[in-house]
């Protein structure tokens, strides 16, 4: 910072926040059961940066989903943005300006600028369909075979153009991010809305070991990659067919 602090994140609450070192000790800027970060698998990723001397503009994942806010370092006040974001990325500042990419359940990437406490975006929304039929995340948490929990979205089939017969469950896709500690994305995809829009269901799983819930539940994964992971996605079909949305 401008002030000669060095600025980082930990996870030594269990919770990946923003921390300050001044030389001689370490503070945190704000305590929070979020990540306010990504795990570091490509180059530049950014998801805090300075407004000014002192205002941090960043963004964090809570339940799966994305926010943004500003945080003062000296009194620590924390301010939450309103917004419909679900992904947020790429932040950086210049002159109390930030720039950041961002999407919707209903529209595809595009760069905004935040600036005197607004939002505007500066790229158009590049995607055709029409709102009523695209598909909605919906957050859900399901237990795992050995008695944890693991968590996921669970996308409807969505086209309004259609008619179906309700006796009749649809097909499901159950999708797995990589990494193996990322996370799945709740924006607008066109991978998963070419499914939904032709009558499958689709589950996207944040399988133990994924980012967004805690050390915990990330490092839950180690010494059993290829295991609990695997064992999360079945478990997600087993809880779909448990709550009826397919066979």
């Amino acid at each position: 910072s401008s002030r000669g602090e060095l600025f980082f994140v930990s996870d030594r609450n269990n919770w990946w926040n923003i921390y300050a070192w001044n030389g001689s000790s370490v503070r945190c800027i704000y305590e929070m059961n979020a990540e306010f970060a990504t795990p570091q698998w490509v180059f530049g990723m950014s998801t805090y940066s300075f407004l000014n001397d002192q205002e941090i503009f960043c963004c964090y994942t809570q339940n799966g989903q994305w926010n943004i806010a500003t945080v003062d370092t000296v009194t620590h006040q924390f301010v939450p943005i309103e917004h419909i974001f679900c992904d947020i990325s790429s932040i950086t500042t210049h002159n109390g300006q930030a720039a950041f990419i961002a999407n919707s359940a209903t529209e595809s990437n595009r760069i905004f600028i935040y600036q005197n406490k607004s939002l505007t975006a500066i790229t158009e929304n590049k995607q055709d369909l029409h709102p009523t039929d695209i598909a909605k995340s919906n957050a859900i948490e399901f237990p795992t075979k050995d008695g944890e929990t693991a968590y996921g979205f669970y996308y409807p089939p969505t086209n309004t153009s259609i008619s179906c017969n309700l006796n009749n469950k649809p097909p499901l896709i159950v999708l797995c991010h990589g990494g193996p500690t990322g996370a799945c994305e709740t924006g607008f995809n066109i991978k998963i809305q070419y499914w939904t829009n032709r009558g499958f269901a689709v589950i996207d799983v944040n399988y133990r070991g994924s980012t967004g819930y805690g050390k915990q539940y990330r490092d839950s994964l180690k010494n059993n990659w290829g295991i609990k992971d695997v064992a999360d996605v079945c478990s997600a079909a087993e809880y779909a067919i448990s709550q009826g949305w397919t066979n």
